[in-house]
């Protein structure tokens, strides 16, 4: 059984400021590599290209709620390579 690393922040941002905080995020999916830090924490995370999306949102009386999950297993199955 693997090793489970994790890390976890919260905190209250402005809209501009979250808007900021996912940019780097998104270029992270895209290379493939995101790195994550926060008070001498930091943890890497290598997504594949296969990834499952979970997007909920609830709207209160008050307020309201946005989650979004991305998550991967390993990589995408790799396609057929042929050598001679």
């Amino acid at each position: 059984m693997g090793r489970e690393d994790k890390f976890e922040f919260e905190t209250v941002q402005t809209a501009a400021t979250v808007r900021a905080f996912l940019i780097p995020i998104i270029e992270g999916l895209e290379a493939g590599r995101l790195t994550l830090a926060s008070a001498g924490e930091e943890i890497l995370l290598t997504p594949g290209q296969a990834l499952k999306v979970e997007v909920k949102a609830k709207r209160k009386k008050d307020g309201g709620k946005l989650e979004l999950e991305i998550s991967w297993k390993g990589d995408a199955a790799p396609g057929l390579a042929v050598g001679s």
